[in-house]
């Protein structure tokens, strides 16, 4: 929701030009700039956690966001696969490419 669901709208606009299902274990968060850069956002645990509890095996995040995953108890980050990116081209090369 709001900015921090820039990356998936821009993957779910891509996903129907390009007529490619995203999986629906995939997940992702992260503001977009018109450049493509991934930005910080907030709320970071809450969100894997959620993630995590819809059962959600990999998910994007920012670079930005890298230290806020110390809030992340260990048990969900064995068993997630937490990805964290700089730009958009990282996550299409990954899911469209």
């Amino acid at each position: 929701d709001g900015p921090s669901a820039g990356i998936a709208i821009v993957t779910s606009i891509l996903s129907l030009i390009l007529s490619k299902k995203v999986s629906k274990e995939i997940s992702m968060t992260g503001e977009i700039s018109l450049r493509g850069d991934i930005l910080k956002i907030g709320g970071l645990k809450e969100k894997i956690i959620g993630a995590y509890n819809n059962g959600i095996k990999t998910i994007y995040i920012p670079e930005h966001n890298k230290a806020d995953l110390e809030e992340i108890p260990k048990i969900i980050k064995n068993d997630i696969n937490i990805i964290t990116v700089t730009n958009y081209k990282e996550i299409f090369d990954a899911i469209f490419a």
